[in-house]
């Protein structure tokens, strides 16, 4: 008899077992009760809305990003379980469930949607009726007019730029490599033995058309050709902008104009402490009828005067095309 009665005992046990939940069915009740379904919902018409203006005004098309959203509520709902187990103790996950099962927790769920879109509201207005002091507060901090570009603290439409000694120079005889650019009117020639095309996305340079460096390594030359008008006082302020969004500590050694392949351009010769590295850099800047040119070369400081002749004939090799 006692021992039919342990065997009841371990099997009411049993079946008591099997029926209580583990801590992640416990979270995902929580995320039922609070409507996650909803939320993702919620979240997933927002990204629709975001989309809105580069989708073609199609419901198919629509119904197609819906579907595509929805297979990742699974998965997202997987991770936040993990979140919340991670957060939270089996105890607190049930003194949660606790609360929202009561009559105040009831009223939070079905007023949370309201109050969230009210501070929402609240917050998008408080800012619209503050934008005046929020563009003055940049102004401050920037150096520059709220609706003018970051260069314009440096540009100086008067300032006379002197022309420098040697003034003239030509692509070398020794030049037979070319990159002929597809979209502007312009070529650079290049000694073949020395440089080679590099991957501008290693660099860091997303706006670069092309980019260099020697074979050696030691130098380096992005060119960045846009179809923009600006004079070569605005190309100057844009690279002292340039040079102090990277760093702080630069000095020009040198600047003004040259003619290169009969075409005048800004030339300017920097040093720049950079992540640890002293950078010297031999720029052309260039102002054409259909946009501008900017030819950034630069290699380690200590290697600069003896990569002087390489660097020089590598710029004086852009020509533009009429």
């Amino acid at each position: 008899m006692k021992t039919k009665l342990i065997c009841l005992l371990l099997l009411i046990s049993g079946i008591n077992n099997s029926f209580a939940q583990t801590k992640m069915e416990k979270i995902r009740e929580f995320l039922k009760i609070t409507n996650y379904e909803a939320v993702m919902d919620i979240m997933s018409n927002s990204i629709i809305e975001n989309y809105d203006s580069q989708l073609p005004n199609n419901e198919e098309v629509k119904q197609v990003m819906r579907e595509w959203i929805a297979q990742s509520h699974e998965a997202i709902l997987d991770s936040m379980v993990l979140i919340y187990d991670n957060n939270f103790s089996e105890k607190e996950i049930d003194d949660i469930i606790a609360f929202y099962r009561t009559p105040s927790g009831k009223k939070m769920l079905d007023r949370t949607p309201i109050l969230t879109e009210a501070g929402a509201n609240a917050g998008h207005n408080w800012a619209v009726e503050h934008t005046d002091d929020l563009k003055e507060r940049l102004a401050k901090v920037l150096g520059e007019e709220a609706n003018e570009p970051a260069y314009k603290k440096y540009y100086n439409p008067d300032e006379e730029f002197k022309k420098l000694s040697p003034y003239s120079f030509k692509k070398s005889k020794k030049a037979k490599g070319v990159f002929k650019s597809e979209k502007f009117a312009y070529e650079l020639y290049f000694m073949e033995e020395d440089w080679v095309v590099g991957d501008c996305s290693i660099l860091g340079a997303t706006d670069a058309e092309v980019c260099f460096y020697t074979k050696d390594q030691q130098i380096v030359s992005m060119i960045i050709a846009e179809d923009v008008k600006a004079d070569l006082h605005e190309l100057k302020a844009v690279a002292l902008n340039n040079a102090n969004k990277a760093t702080e500590d630069f000095s020009i050694n040198n600047e003004g104009l040259v003619e290169v392949n009969k075409k005048v351009m800004y030339h300017i010769q920097m040093e720049a402490f950079i992540d640890g590295f002293n950078i010297s850099y031999h720029n052309y800047y260039v102002s054409t009828d259909w946009g501008v040119i900017q030819i950034l070369t630069f290699c380690n400081k200590a290697d600069y005067e003896k990569n002087l002749t390489r660097i020089k004939d590598f710029n004086n090799g852009v020509i533009l095309k009429k």
